[in-house]
């Protein structure tokens, strides 16, 4: 089972003004993912924590466009070994 927290966003039919939201909807957090986001959060140096998101265009079984995004922790990069093995 997949835990990333997932969106989907639809063009809002109710956008009044420039000011309004282009797009609306809803999304789902599993309970483990709530808790990874608080337990790196406890971790992280300041009071945010960073996450990595990824969006599709997509289309309803309806007919209806979409936006669909998951969202997931940003992973630390590992640093780069120097292998002093090398021959030459």
């Amino acid at each position: 089972m997949d835990n990333k927290p997932k969106l989907w966003l639809y063009p809002n039919k109710f956008q009044a003004s420039p000011n309004h939201p282009v797009k609306t909807g809803t999304g789902e957090f599993s309970r483990q993912s709530l808790k990874d986001l608080v337990e790196a959060l406890k971790k992280a140096p300041g009071d945010e924590l960073k996450v990595r998101c990824a969006a599709w265009e997509r289309t309803s079984k309806k007919g209806n466009p979409y936006t669909f995004i998951t969202i997931e922790l940003e992973q630390e990069k590992a640093p780069t070994q120097v292998d002093d093995d090398i021959p030459f």
